[in-house]
């Protein structure tokens, strides 16, 4: 069972955008998963969740196997501070993050080239899903501070 915690925001009380730049330097563990650290059932409910706040709490589902499956402690840091930051507004971020949640293939994607222990990969991959999301996050607080 995943272990959440809560964290700072980061600099300014402004929540970091999420970024994959390290994760090919991150102990991901493959093949041998046991189910619960293998991401299909929390795929198939970002396949099949009714909206965008289900399609966001399916994919923290997502994260959580992920992060579980690294095995590791400085991982499971980051991601329970972002978490953090993250779920209180889950809701009002939802229209922001929606085109990211509906792109069940670049979730699937990044799954198998993490199982098949492809670091780099799983880098890319991860870079291919997160960007847009966190382009569009970071576009509205800009907006939000302009005069």
């Amino acid at each position: 069972m995943s272990q959440r915690s809560s964290g700072p925001a980061g600099p300014g009380g402004r929540c970091p955008a999420w970024t994959p730049a390290r994760l090919d330097i991150l102990p991901l563990r493959s093949g041998d998963l046991p189910a619960a650290l293998t991401p299909g059932r929390a795929l198939a409910a970002l396949r099949h969740a009714p909206d965008a706040v289900a399609r966001q709490r399916a994919s923290l589902e997502f994260w959580d196997v992920i992060v579980d499956g690294a095995d590791s402690i400085t991982f499971r840091l980051m991601y329970n501070g972002l978490r953090a930051a993250y779920e209180p507004v889950l809701t009002a971020l939802a229209p922001l993050l929606d085109a990211e949640l509906s792109r069940h293939d670049a979730y699937e994607r990044l799954a198998a080239v993490i199982t098949k222990g492809q670091p780099t990969n799983a880098r890319r991959a991860a870079d291919d899903l997160l960007r847009p999301g966190s382009l569009s996050l970071l576009a509205a607080l800009d907006a939000l501070e302009a005069p």
